[in-house]
């Protein structure tokens, strides 16, 4: 095992969860993240640009931020963290463990299985893994993650691990339907749908490229690898039951093709996935949590969703950007003093004007649209009309509404008809209209 792991540097991509909405290249230390560009405008602000950069100071930038202490320290738990990286050749090693190779009947391979998945297929520590309506036999497979740093063609395998960055903990998600059955058993096919290829939390630096001191010592080849399912433990294994460790595999795969600082290798499962256990299978269902754990990299924690489910918010979303006539009724219409929406709890499905824009809310997200074309209330105790007007900023639709009205409940229904969407500015002191749709 590893003796201690206090020198190691680990790199995470993040999105500070107030405030700017871009993601950033930060340095994980034990409950913050600094932001290496912010400290050192030289640094790039993507990992993969980071480890493509020529610079021969690049490492001692990142140290030197790292052991500042005066550079700012954000806490972890104001931060989203995404996948580390954006990678460009996703490679997955397959049966690169004894004891799986013998669970799945399969001969022990004498040479590397190579094959691959698509850019589409990562995600995120917290992501969900979206479970597709063309499989029912989605399977995890917890996996050593190589992430190359330098371009390596032709190397040997005493010299493969100086092209290697670092590492990081990845689920080789599956669905075994389509691997291992359908569309003649192309492996590729059942491994690289949308989310099946979660990473993360960080990349951990090889410490023979770059330490915090000298005396780091890691083994990518003695590692403890864990996962575990819904709290239960499925795979516990090390990577010392490699067949091909990751000098092999490195110095193989370049010997058939290039590899770029970028790219990244899984590196193969242990035993214990669960299309082979007996008497019964498992497979994921929605509302699974899969723990992906490995020494030294961290844990790595996904659940599982049904696309289903998600394709039906989505296609009400893209009906209500794209209706030309659309029903709506009014659930209520409050004052501007009423502070926030939470207190309508018991509605479903909800639009919100607010500051002159109208929103689509879902149980997942606020989105605005514009450019109203009508809009009519066929109760005429209502005196809502609709009129166009210019000036020298905008053309909107204004919307009055006349006479004093009180908070509502089920009346008639509006006529709207837009084809992206609606602007809406209120002449009123009512700031808020609630609507549901039928």
């Amino acid at each position: 095992m590893n003796r201690a792991n206090f020198g190691l540097i680990k790199l995470v991509t993040y999105i500070p969860n107030v405030g700017e909405q871009s993601k950033r290249l930060g340095a994980l230390l034990e409950n913050s993240i600094i932001d290496l560009c912010s400290a050192d405008k030289s640094i790039p602000n993507d990992m993969r640009s980071f480890l493509a950069l020529n610079s021969t100071d690049k490492w001692s930038k990142v140290i030197n931020v790292i052991n500042n202490i005066n550079n700012r320290r954000i806490p972890i738990e104001n931060c989203k963290i995404k996948a580390p990286i954006e990678p460009g050749k996703i490679i997955c090693i397959g049966l690169n463990y004894k004891e799986h190779a013998n669970e799945a009947k399969m001969a022990i391979p004498k040479e590397p299985i190579v094959f691959s998945k698509f850019d589409n297929a990562i995600c995120g520590p917290n992501d969900s893994i979206i479970k597709p309506v063309e499989s029912d036999e989605v399977d995890y497979e917890v996996e050593l993650v190589v992430v190359i740093g330098k371009q390596a063609k032709n190397v040997s395998e005493s010299d493969a691990l100086q092209y290697v960055a670092g590492y990081t903990v990845g689920n080789d998600v599956s669905a075994r339907d389509w691997q291992l059955r359908k569309n003649n058993s192309q492996w590729l096919l059942g491994k690289t749908f949308d989310t099946f290829a979660p990473i993360g939390p960080s990349i951990v630096i090889n410490p023979e490229v770059a330490a915090l001191s000298d005396d780091t010592y890691f083994d990518p080849n003695n590692l403890s690898i864990k996962c575990t399912l819904n709290g239960q433990v499925v795979q516990n294994s090390t990577t010392k039951e490699f067949i091909f460790n990751i000098q092999t595999v490195v110095s193989y795969l370049s010997k058939l093709f290039t590899l770029n600082p970028g790219d990244i290798i899984f590196t193969g499962t242990p035993s214990g996935v669960g299309f082979i256990r007996k008497p019964n299978p498992i497979f994921l269902k929605s509302g699974d949590v899969i723990k992906c754990e490995i020494e030294e990299l961290g844990s790595l924690v996904n659940n599982l969703q049904n696309k289903v489910i998600l394709l039906f918010i989505y296609y009400l979303f893209i009906l209500f950007l794209n209706y030309q006539v659309v029903q709506v009724k009014v659930i209520c219409i409050f004052d501007e003093t009423t502070s926030s929406a939470s207190e309508f709890n018991d509605v479903p499905s909800l639009c919100l004007v607010t500051e002159g824009i109208l929103y689509h809310i879902d149980s997942t997200q606020l989105s605005s649209v514009t450019n109203l074309t009508k809009l009519t209330y066929k109760d005429d105790s209502l005196k809502l009309k609709s009129e166009f007007v210019s000036d020298n900023s905008m053309h909107n639709h204004v919307a009055t509404i006349n006479g004093s009205i009180n908070p509502l409940k089920g009346v008639d229904s509006i006529d709207l008809s837009a084809q992206v969407g609606i602007r809406l500015t209120l002449l009123t002191n009512f700031s808020w209209i609630l609507i549901d749709k039928y």
